[in-house]
């Protein structure tokens, strides 16, 4: 999987949190209405940091301030976009993105052997239209984010809260058995970052992105 991140470069990661065989995606919101922060430097358009200065940027997220102190960033990949609202919240002294999907343009894919690309990792991360969350710190001109977390040491950490609640079923339909949809109200899934925000093995910082001048 450490070698599926450096290939997708970190573009892909920001908008993939703990996922693939399990993830910290859940119904309700990770932050309070207290906890929101806002910040300068998450606004623009960001490139993976391996990225040659004369590449495309058909790969690459913009994100720009929107309403509430929420954030809207778009996720280009060739000709597949996804958008999403993004909150920038303080857990502690961690920062933290919670992550929602808003829209895509309907190019999506479910590999059979796992995902290959960023938009196949954005798109199981947000096929329930759960919110997501991910661990986050500014470097200069960048971003890094935690990257993805999943089998024996996600259920390892998930575990250790014997109160999480998850739902099996959407819309009817069962939910894939590798994913966990957490249904605890907010106030928990705080108390869960409390628990595990500074957790290495959990919210690990796993690359960069830069942002890129237009």
């Amino acid at each position: 999987m450490n070698n599926l991140i450096k290939r997708l470069g970190w573009s892909a990661s920001l908008l993939w949190v703990l996922l693939c065989s399990g993830c910290f995606q859940a119904e309700n919101p990770f932050y309070r209405e207290s906890d929101i922060v806002t910040d300068k430097r998450l606004e623009g358009r960001f490139v993976s940091a391996t990225t040659n200065s004369d590449s495309t940027l058909s790969d690459s997220y913009v994100v720009k301030p929107a309403k509430s102190r929420h954030y809207n960033i778009t996720y280009r990949e060739g000709g597949k976009w996804a958008e999403l609202d993004a909150v920038l919240f303080k857990c502690g002294t961690n920062l933290f993105l919670d992550l929602k999907k808003v829209a895509d343009n309907g190019v999506n894919s479910q590999p059979a052997v796992g995902p290959s690309s960023g938009m196949e990792i954005l798109h199981l991360a947000t096929i329930f239209s759960a919110h997501c969350v991910l661990r986050v710190r500014f470097v200069e001109d960048g971003i890094q984010s935690s990257g993805v977390l999943h089998g024996n040491p996600l259920y390892t950490v998930l575990r250790r809260h014997p109160n999480l609640k998850y739902k099996t079923r959407e819309q009817g339909e069962p939910i894939e058995p590798h994913i966990r949809i957490i249904t605890n109200p907010t106030e928990e899934l705080h108390a869960l970052l409390v628990a595990e925000g500074s957790n290495e093995e959990v919210f690990g910082f796993k690359g960069t992105t830069v942002r890129r001048k237009e």
